[in-house]
């Protein structure tokens, strides 16, 4: 993908010749710190040139650009259309936008985007490409065929659409024609490593081993920094028995990709078969840490932690393959063999007749193969440390938490908390630009440490405008003796009491005779919302989000906390949304909760 985007990024010629010169140069900090991987950086950027000329084009496709990057495909998508209602006929922008629709799946419409670009640039090469692979997502073989051969009359030198032409005849079951475009491809083009890399693969397929690691040797030279072909260059080194090699390709591949399951679950088998089986259990924990529903490499750590004497471990692993595959008699077979261990005879013994009976059943036609529950793994807090410690090594390659693809970047997914009235830590993160108050202005005349309005856990000092014990006339000693009650009510949520509506009649009721005294107070709204959050009076929290929303779109807190409740309700597409507005705005830790819970 980075290939793509950065060729747009670079042809892109400048859209903004009527902006002034102090837009300009935001736009180029904009577009250098896209280039160096800033991407909430360079969303920052972006926002200012939008906000002061937003009949501008360029703000918006290079922030698309940056969402992008950061999986929030919705919002990417947004940001072209804002793009292409002040421009329709930007050809990059619709490539950009029909890009991104390849993520979300929707394969038509983003068809329609590449034809819409080719209007517009006939001579563009990669629109062809990505059309071709649209038809091949939606098994539209015959399609693609014809979309590819065509390609290939118009461009007849272009290596890409051979490559991608094998594949489309591989899935047609046409390996012998498929293995002459692909040798036409390489032709064309001996510097295009996935060519040698699929050949590689055919040859494999054919079992001839020393031919595919001869091609696989070629793809890693072109392009070193793959960590498929070292995978794949891994496992034909073992077909060779060149097992020292093997391994060091499976290492090579994950300081490449630390995250990549299957080079640690190959790497876990490798390392099984050489008997170093206690380091194999940990290739199996981090290959199930990463992908949960992995229940090979579940029964693979659980014959392994047989092996070693780790029983009631092994007997965890093999319950959760039985549960969701009712019917994997070798999963029996090994449970039964731990329960003799752990001096469970009976339980042993009804595994081993459960098995032969399964089997008997199958074969004999009386029983047919049963799925076991269908709903997805949730990784376990022990999986979740593992991924993070692997998050905490890549991030070396970033000094600062906001560079790269924060979405990567584990964070705990709990509700921002209220606002108050203080002196602001100054390592505070804030999300948004402070909003003017009169009765803060004027108390700051008179003081050193400055007042804002600030999340509650990200105060240095708070300051009393009234407290519990006195009669308020003025608007922020309602705002601040809310505070203090809504203080109470989460402590008595920490101690385990069950916080009801009307246990919190009187914080929302302070909140809101702040709000009514005085209209700019936005925060009680969102405060209000919190309140009702604490309650799980969701629909009310919603509500009143909304509500401050609707009085200042900036609100990235609102934005997010509103999130949450949708991914709660299990409505991921508002979720999205929402999201994906807290990340523009700055709160980049809701591109991390988009990947994990709104995908």
């Amino acid at each position: 993908m980075r290939k793509i985007i950065v060729t747009i990024l670079f042809l892109c010629t400048t859209m903004c010749a009527t902006a002034q010169i102090n837009t300009d140069k935001i736009l180029d900090l904009g577009k250098n710190a896209l280039y160096f991987e800033d991407y909430v950086v360079s969303i920052g950027y972006f926002n200012q040139v939008i906000e002061a000329k937003p009949h501008l084009t360029d703000p918006y496709f290079f922030r698309a650009i940056a969402k992008l990057y950061l999986e929030d495909y919705t919002g990417c998508i947004a940001d072209c259309n804002s793009a292409l209602d002040i421009n329709p006929f930007l050809s990059k922008v619709y490539y950009l936008r029909g890009y991104a629709k390849r993520y979300i799946r929707d394969w038509d419409s983003s068809s329609a985007d590449m034809r819409k670009a080719l209007e517009f640039d006939p001579e563009n090469k990669e629109v062809y490409i990505v059309l071709i692979e649209n038809l091949l997502q939606q098994d539209k073989l015959d399609e693609a065929y014809n979309e590819g051969m065509q390609t290939i009359e118009m461009f007849p030198h272009y290596a890409d659409t051979y490559i991608l032409l094998t594949q489309v005849l591989l899935m047609k079951k046409d390996t012998i024609r498929a293995e002459s475009i692909l040798d036409t491809g390489i032709k064309y083009n001996s510097d295009r490593e996935m060519g040698y890399a699929i050949r590689g693969m055919l040859r494999y397929e054919k079992k001839d081993f020393k031919g595919a690691l001869e091609d696989l040797n070629e793809a890693v030279r072109i392009n070193g920094f793959r960590s498929d072909f070292l995978i794949n260059r891994a496992i034909i080194k073992m077909e060779l028995n060149d097992l020292k090699g093997s391994l060091t390709d499976y290492n090579d591949a994950i300081k490449l990709d630390n995250k990549n399951a299957s080079a640690y679950y190959n790497r876990g088998i490798l390392k099984a078969e050489i008997g170093d089986d206690n380091n194999a259990v940990d290739d199996f924990d981090v290959c199930i840490a990463l992908d949960p529903n992995n229940y090979i490499a579940y029964f693979q750590r659980a014959m392994l932690l047989y092996k070693i004497g780790e029983y009631k471990k092994s007997l965890e692993d093999y319950n959760t393959i039985i549960k969701k595959y009712p019917d994997f008699t070798p999963a029996y077979m090994g449970r039964g063999d731990v329960k003799k261990k752990l001096r469970d005879r009976q339980g042993a013994e009804k595994d081993y007749f459960d098995a032969t009976q399964i089997e008997r059943d199958i074969k004999s036609g009386k029983r047919k193969p049963r799925q076991g529950e269908q709903a997805e793994l949730e990784p376990t807090k022990e999986a979740r440390a593992i991924v993070q410690k692997l998050n905490s090594s890549a991030a070396d390659k970033y000094k600062s938490e906001m560079r790269g693809q924060v979405q990567d970047k584990d964070i705990d997914i709990v509700p921002l908390p209220c606002f108050v009235v203080a002196v602001a830590d100054s390592t505070a993160k804030t999300y948004r630009k402070q909003l003017y108050h009169k009765d803060i202005e004027e108390a700051n005349r008179q003081l050193t440490d400055k007042l804002s309005f600030c999340l509650s856990d990200n105060i240095k000092t708070k300051v009393d405008f009234g407290g519990t014990s006195v009669v308020c006339t003025e608007p922020m000693c309602f705002f601040n003796r809310g505070c203090e009650k809504n203080l109470l009510l989460k402590e008595q949520v920490i101690n385990g009491r069950q916080i009801m509506v009307s246990d919190c009649i009187s914080a929302i009721n302070d909140y809101t005779m702040a709000y009514q005294l005085d209209n700019t107070i936005v925060y009680a709204l969102y405060n209000i919302a919190n309140v009702y959050l604490i309650s799980k009076d969701f629909q009310s929290a919603i509500e009143y989000y909304t509500k401050a929303i609707e009085q200042y779109d900036r609100f990235a807190e609102a934005y997010y906390n509103r999130a949450l409740i949708y991914i709660w309700q299990g409505n991921k597409e508002e979720a999205r949304k929402d999201l994906g507005k807290a990340g523009e705005l700055g709160l980049y830790g809701a591109y991390n909760v988009m990947k994990r819970y709104a995908k």
